[in-house]
């Protein structure tokens, strides 16, 4: 078994994502698992479940903590880092190896991560687009493993929604700057319809309208209420240097719950049709919208691609890459 370490970079609890997903998943499997939160307290150490604990205090527990871990624990020690912003600050002396999980393409990481290739010893991508680049600028064992569905969120399992006068348009996900507004408004336009967002501000802020509704963040456990009630779920996503590399988790959320997903021209969407209906532009986007009000489609097939791209099935692939000495 190994210790894993992953740095601050986003709170245990805010919008539950790969990072939790595949870190609670070293955890199930036997492996102890150290997550920093990006807030920081006083607290030290909270065990969230069975062998991960959420550090709260980072500075300290690397200074005083891990020291003595590396000199009296026998098992490996690893760092699973996500973020290149971190890279001057990762404790890899005190280290046996370093993973770097390259979640997205954000223009500014991109002078950091050069820096990041030098201190990791294997790569993991999202997407096919951030695999490209990788490849072009490291020599390192490099390996495409997407995002997935956590089955514990019992989206596959949601019972029929209660019929409406009104159908719901929902977005859930961060409110940020790549996403197209103008899609929702015409969304909100179309007859007995109504656009709902789930997520936190996030570079943008919340815009007031009367048919689309913004619901802020809720905890993860409490998603697969609302969006048992969706009629339509919808990736309204600009297309631009972020979003071409993104496979959003959301697509497999949304496609284990059964409804139909309508995503702009996004690469790694498109490699999910025929479970997504990818637009090629807003007027495509809307027509979409209109004819899956009508004829929802197969929902059995959906639920069975996203039960079949678990988080599970991610760790799995991932483990099987990783060097055996990294995890025992």
């Amino acid at each position: 078994m190994a210790i894993l370490i992953y740095p601050p970079t986003i709170d245990w609890t805010w919008m539950k994502q790969r990072p939790q997903q595949i870190l609670s998943q070293f955890a199930a499997d036997g492996h102890t698992v150290y997550y920093a939160n990006r807030t920081q307290t006083a607290e030290s150490l909270t065990e969230v479940r069975p062998r991960l604990y959420v550090v709260s205090n980072w500075d300290t527990w690397v200074n005083e903590e891990l020291p003595v871990m590396k000199k009296t624990s026998h098992e490996p020690i690893g760092i699973w880092c996500s973020n290149p912003l971190l890279v001057k600050s990762l404790p890899d002396h005190l280290v046996d190896w370093v993973v770097y999980d390259c979640l997205d393409d954000f223009a500014e990481w991109h002078p950091y991560e050069p820096d990041m290739l030098q201190k990791a010893d294997v790569i993991f991508c999202t997407s096919e687009r951030i695999y490209q680049r990788m490849k072009r600028m490291s020599n390192l064992p490099i390996y495409l493993v997407r995002n997935g569905y956590d089955p514990g969120m019992e989206l596959h399992l949601l019972p029929a929604a209660t019929p409406s006068s009104k159908s719901i348009l929902g977005y859930m996900g961060a409110w940020a700057p790549w996403i197209h507004l103008s899609i929702l408004q015409r969304c909100a336009q179309l007859p007995n319809a109504n656009v709902q967002v789930i997520g936190p501000e996030f570079g943008s802020k919340f815009v007031n309208h009367s048919s689309i509704q913004f619901l802020d963040n809720i905890p993860h456990h409490q998603l697969n209420q609302y969006i048992q009630h969706f009629t339509v779920c919808l990736i309204p996503f600009r297309i631009n240097a972020i979003t071409l590399a993104t496979n959003p988790i959301k697509a497999y959320e949304y496609l284990a719950s059964g409804k139909p997903v309508i995503s702009t021209a996004l690469p790694e969407c498109r490699t999910m049709c025929p479970y997504i209906d990818v637009a090629e532009n807003m007027r495509h986007f809307v027509e979409l919208v209109e004819w899956r009000l009508k004829e929802p489609g197969d929902s059995e097939s959906r639920i069975q691609y996203a039960l079949s791209n678990t988080w599970e099935h991610r760790y799995l692939e991932m483990k099987q890459h990783l060097p055996a000495h990294f995890l025992s």
